[in-house]
Formats: structure tokens, C-alpha cells, sequence
């Protein structure tokens, strides 16, 4: 699900510290996003809720290409720090967060063995 970049005219973005080996929990919005790795490395899971195809992407800090990562609306993903230490995230978006636009993804927090967690293992 790559992405060409498109100019950000008025963005929002959000950092994000995700703490050795946890996730930010399985969602989606109704808006589109892109994901940039500030610190360390990532392992982002996308999949699209209707298709149920997926993919991972591995995002590294001192990756000789650096990747912004584009996730369409309606378009699931979890993120794991697969790194030994905190690793940090910007999350852009043309829009403000709006109550009501994160949804979560097959009722998963990641903090049990649910399927798509488990398939975040290293």
C-alpha cells in the first residue's frame, strides 16, 4: 500500500512512544493517515477490513530509504516496537481527530493472543 505524496496543505499530526516490544492497539478511521518512524524500529500490520489481505512493513531508523507510509480510510493497523527500547511515531493527517472516526479492529486491545496480534510475533 504505497503511497505517492501528496502536499499536506493544514495537517494534523500526533507523536506517538510506544514502549519496548507493546503495540498501539488494531483500528481503523475513516480518514486516510501516514506514519513516520522518528526513533528506533516498528513493525506496522496493515489490512483491509473488507478483502482481509495484508501486509507488514518493517520501518527502521537508520534505513538507507525512508518510508511514509500511507493508510487509506477504513484500512486496519497495528503497530509493535520491535526494538529493545521506547520507539516513537508521527501520525499525519489533513484532518483533526474526530470523536467517533477510530473504530477498533476485530474487537482487539493486543494485550491477548487474538490472531492478528499473534501474527505481530518477531
Amino acid at each position: 500500500m504505497d503511497h505517492e505524496d501528496v502536499p499536506f496543505d493544514c495537517f494534523h499530526s500526533y507523536l506517538f512512544v510506544i514502549r519496548a516490544n507493546r503495540f498501539l492497539a488494531m483500528h481503523y478511521h475513516k480518514k486516510q493517515e501516514w506514519i513516520a518512524l522518528t526513533y528506533v524500529r516498528v513493525k506496522i500490520l496493515i489490512e483491509d477490513i473488507s478483502s482481509k489481505e495484508r501486509k507488514e512493513i518493517i520501518l527502521y531508523e537508520y534505513s538507507i530509504k525512508y518510508s511514509l507510509i500511507y493508510i487509506p480510510p477504513k484500512i486496519a493497523h497495528i503497530i509493535k516496537n520491535i526494538g529493545n527500547i521506547d520507539s516513537s511515531i508521527f501520525v499525519f493527517s489533513k484532518t483533526i481527530e474526530i470523536h467517533g472516526d477510530t473504530d477498533w479492529y476485530e474487537k482487539c486491545r493486543c494485550e491477548s493472543n487474538h490472531s492478528i496480534c499473534a501474527s505481530m510475533d518477531r
